[in-house]
């Protein structure tokens, strides 16, 4: 609902602007965003959700009666809108949000957040229009457990946890695991692999601390080669890897 003030357990005072709850007295590290639809899944809607707000406030719309659980989805995704995606955990400098959508009917629901610190925020009662997903941003930088409640006339029908983690950084590259992955990505070239006389050189080759470049040379034959071997760390689905990239070039 838009205007008003809300307190939470008579505490701290939340500013409610646009359906969004805010905390005035310090930079929000813990804050519940406004719904927003995602237009990917949405079907044709004929009223603006603030006009189906106002009507509610006014009275002319009744609140519906709690439905089951399974008449809802609910989960929390960190991918943000581009990625709903559910999930358990949640890297610090991702977008956790809180999903809801209501499969055989238009509803009114309210979602509420208890945060690792004990404290706990709930958005207004907001609109949701049948089989569209709605997404409220949960902006916290807190690590630990969260849990997530969604409730429709004063009943719980969704209940998720998430845990916000330190992000996962790409493993540093030192010279002896540079060197270690050269000679591998070596053996898998052939004309390396009979060389007449070759050498890898990865001294001085730190780019930075996840990245490492190695010189190396060979002669196969009457043919000669000479390239560099890029070894770097990455990340992919929260997980530690080291990779290597050779380029080289026959230069006699």
């Amino acid at each position: 609902m838009t205007g008003g003030n809300w307190y939470p357990n008579g505490s701290q005072r939340i500013h409610v602007v646009r359906a969004a709850c805010k905390v005035s007295a310090a930079p929000a590290r813990e804050d519940i965003g406004p719904m927003t639809p995602l237009p990917h899944r949405m079907k044709a809607v004929t009223f603006l959700t603030a006009f189906a707000v106002l009507l509610f406030a006014s009275g002319a719309a009744s609140v519906p009666e709690a439905k089951s659980a399974g008449e809802y989805s609910t989960y929390v995704g960190c991918g943000g809108p581009a990625n709903p995606e559910p999930s358990h955990v949640c890297q610090r400098g991702e977008r956790p949000s809180a999903y809801f959508e209501s499969v055989l009917g238009d509803t009114v629901y309210e979602v509420c957040v208890l945060y690792p610190t004990g404290r706990e925020l709930c958005a207004p009662e907001q609109v949701a229009f049948a089989n569209t997903l709605y997404e409220n941003r949960i902006t916290t930088s807190i690590l630990g457990v969260h849990f997530v409640v969604w409730k429709v006339g004063g009943v719980a029908v969704g209940e998720w946890s998430f845990r916000l983690v330190k992000p996962v950084r790409a493993p540093t590259i030192r010279r002896p695991e540079a060197e270690r992955a050269t000679r591998s990505l070596l053996r898998e070239i052939s004309t390396w692999r009979y060389r007449a006389l070759g050498f890898y050189d990865c001294f001085g080759g730190k780019v930075n601390r996840t990245e490492w470049s190695c010189r190396v040379a060979w002669i196969k034959g009457r043919r000669c080669f000479r390239g560099r071997v890029r070894v770097f760390g990455y990340v992919k689905n929260r997980k530690r890897f080291v990779g290597s990239h050779i380029r080289y070039k026959r230069v006699c």
